[in-house]
């Protein structure tokens, strides 16, 4: 974005700082704070994936899947592997069946849904020169 960038954005003189969309520090930029530490606690993004198969497919294809899935991620070469991808976070065990992972895809829909309508307005009035 560049300095002038972040004082358009901000209105400031002063460019904020660059923080983390996190809960916790990045072993990869342990020098750069997440918001949950320095100013928006409540403003956190989380990676997270998820397999999704096409509208009605049987409950039992659904159940091999998942049952493969989840023993595969209990190997501990394909573990470890993923956390040198850095792809796996212990959360990850408390999301083993179709219906976790339902709820939470919708959770995260509802959290996030509002901000993206909000992100699309305002760009839809800076494209009108409204902004």
């Amino acid at each position: 974005m560049g300095q002038l960038g972040a004082i358009r954005r901000t209105g400031s003189k002063t460019p904020n700082p660059p923080r983390l969309l996190a809960g916790s520090r990045w072993f990869a930029a342990p020098d750069i704070p997440p918001t949950a530490e320095v100013d928006l606690p409540e403003l956190t993004v989380q990676f997270w994936m998820g397999m999704w198969v096409p509208k009605g497919t049987p409950k039992d294809v659904i159940g091999k899947l998942n049952t493969a899935v989840v023993a595969a991620t209990a190997d501990g070469a394909v573990r470890q592997q993923l956390r040198c991808l850095q792809l796996w976070r212990r959360r990850f065990n408390t999301l083993i069946t179709p219906e976790a992972l339902a709820s939470f895809h919708k959770a995260e829909v509802e959290k996030w849904w509002p901000v993206i309508k909000a992100v699309r307005h305002q760009s839809a009035m800076s494209d009108r020169g409204v902004c």
